[in-house]
């Protein structure tokens, strides 16, 4: 398992963004896990806040 925040610390910071219906927002991050392959991974996401919301997507790693 790769986790993106390894050895980092974090303060609490809150933002409130308002969304109409139909809106979207997306969050870009690199990626760089040392030790990943070329392949086809999935990668699952969560937030200890909602353990319930777990969204997945499936990525194709090439060079």
């Amino acid at each position: 398992m790769w986790r993106w925040s390894k050895g980092m610390f974090f303060t609490q910071a809150v933002n409130e963004m308002k969304f109409e219906p139909g809106d979207s927002k997306v969050f870009k991050v690199a990626w760089t896990a040392p030790g990943v392959t070329q392949g086809r991974y999935e990668v699952e996401g969560y937030f200890i806040g909602l353990p319930d919301v777990r969204p997945r997507i499936a990525v194709k790693v090439t060079p």
